[in-house]
């Protein structure tokens, strides 16, 4: 039964951390071409 509560709990951080991982992913991806835009851009 410990065994099995621990699996559940492993499993929980794994989703979470996969979760955190494509959210970083997105927002590093919306950074970059932010900064991509704003070196296009001239600066007047």
């Amino acid at each position: 039964m410990l065994n099995n509560i621990c699996k559940h709990a492993l499993e929980g951080k794994m989703l979470i951390a996969f979760v955190a991982l494509i959210i970083r992913n997105r927002m590093y991806t919306k950074l970059k071409d932010a900064e991509e835009e704003m070196l296009e851009k001239p600066n007047l």
